[in-house]
């Protein structure tokens, strides 16, 4: 499981060292960030992009420390 999950990573790296871009062919198309939405790519069992995975908690701990979402 963890080399094609390592190999994803590491193409990513070296996709984003050689054109400022992670995307590759072995990932879902990376998509810049965007304080709306918080296109987030997640590296797990699979890669997957994910529009704010942890929005609650992010929002949760901005009121706590009196932040603005």
């Amino acid at each position: 499981d963890r080399y094609p999950l390592a190999t994803a990573m590491s193409e990513a790296w070296a996709s984003f060292a050689r054109t400022g871009n992670p995307s590759h062919a072995g990932i879902p198309a990376w998509t810049p960030f965007n304080p709306t939405t918080w296109p987030t790519m997640v590296f797990g069992e699979r890669v997957a992009l994910f529009a704010d995975p942890h929005g609650d908690e992010r929002r949760a701990m901005n009121t706590a420390l009196g932040r603005q979402s």
